[in-house]
C-alpha cells in the first residue's frame, strides 16, 4: 500500500503489518487493542507482537500518517 500526503508531497509505502496498523488506527483502539488484533490476525502471542506494533506506530507518527 502506498499513501500519498498531498500537503507534504511525500509518499510512504507500507508493508502488510504497517498497512493493517494504519487501517486500524481509528482513534478508538489502544496499543494493546491493536496488538491483540494483529496477534490474532498473524496467529502470534500478543507479547511477541506488541513491541513491533509500538515501533510501527512510532514510524507512522514520524511520517505524520497517524497522530497520538
Amino acid at each position: 500500500m502506498v499513501i500519498y500526503d498531498a500537503v507534504t508531497s511525500q509518499a510512504a509505502s507500507l508493508n502488510e503489518t504497517a498497512r493493517l496498523i494504519w487501517e486500524l488506527c481509528d482513534g478508538t483502539r489502544t496499543v494493546d487493542a491493536l496488538s491483540a488484533e494483529l496477534a490474532q490476525h498473524f496467529d502470534m502471542p500478543v507479547d511477541e507482537i506488541t513491541a513491533s506494533v509500538r515501533e510501527a506506530l512510532e514510524r507512522l507518527c514520524e511520517l505524520r500518517l497517524v497522530t497520538v
